[in-house]
């Protein structure tokens, strides 16, 4: 049993800290963009990568946090309960945020794509608020319980709450949100094909001889601006030379 805890330990460890790498990443290149976080899917995805590294800070010990008393069944136990209450309460709120948080982000994709801007922006509180609070909830649910244990696993929930809360809501979400991406995408499919290929090329061919038109337009526009240009300068030079005073022949014969 110890050499299997020490296994799990080890690989969850290192996974973990691959995770708390890559979420880190992803928070660095939004704060780092140029947009960073004016956009709703970027605040998700920064939500999300937090909610990460929290459900994952609670595995890189590998072990250590769990108290003594149980080093006979757990591999590297060096910790005490305090360690272990804070670890145990990391996981809970971790293993539940995150998964809604993943559906919040399929929503949002849903709303962007199916509605306008306005309503995408009325939607997205819900979507941060939504994973929080389920997440609090079930963490102080979890902690009156006693069911944050040092193994750090699902084992001691109850069947049913573990399963609509970690699987069965956010799997649903997630799979209503794509479902009804596709028939959006599928309806408009069939509504464009009513008009089919062939209008497409000869609106894009109105559209070409629309620009060849205007840009045609502009050039015979610059073109009479410097021809009517160049006549008022030949008009102006012929004054000029019509205001000249003649020469005195009188003057010139006597010299």
């Amino acid at each position: 049993h110890k050499i299997r805890s020490k296994i799990t330990l080890i690989v969850g460890g290192a996974s973990a800290i691959i995770s708390i790498i890559s979420s880190v990443t992803i928070v660095w290149v939004i704060f780092r963009s140029k947009d960073g976080l004016s956009k709703a899917t970027r605040r998700i995805l920064t939500a999300m990568s937090i909610t990460d590294i929290i459900f994952s800070l609670s595995f890189v010990d590998f072990g250590a946090a769990s108290p003594k008393e149980y080093e006979r069944s757990i591999w590297n136990a060096h910790g005490t309960e305090e360690s272990r209450f804070a670890f145990g309460v990391m996981y809970a709120f971790g293993i539940i945020c995150g998964p809604y948080y993943s559906a919040s982000l399929n929503v949002h994709y849903l709303v962007a794509f199916k509605y306008t801007k306005k309503t995408s922006r009325r939607v997205e509180p819900f979507l941060h608020l939504v994973p929080v609070l389920t997440g609090v909830s079930a963490t102080i649910i979890y902690i009156l319980s006693e069911i944050v244990d040092d193994y750090k696993c699902t084992a001691g929930l109850p069947t049913i709450l573990s399963a609509v809360l970690l699987f069965g809501v956010p799997i649903t979400i997630v799979f209503m949100a794509l479902g009804m991406m596709y028939w959006t995408i599928r309806t408009q499919a069939k509504r464009m094909s009513k008009y089919g290929v062939g209008s497409l090329r000869e609106s894009a061919q109105f559209t070409e001889e629309v620009n060849s038109e205007k840009n045609d337009k502009s050039t015979l526009s610059q073109a009479s601006g410097r021809s009517s240009i160049s006549s008022r300068l030949s008009g102006i030079r012929k004054k000029k030379r019509k205001a000249r005073p003649a020469p005195n022949m009188l003057t010139s014969y006597n010299q």
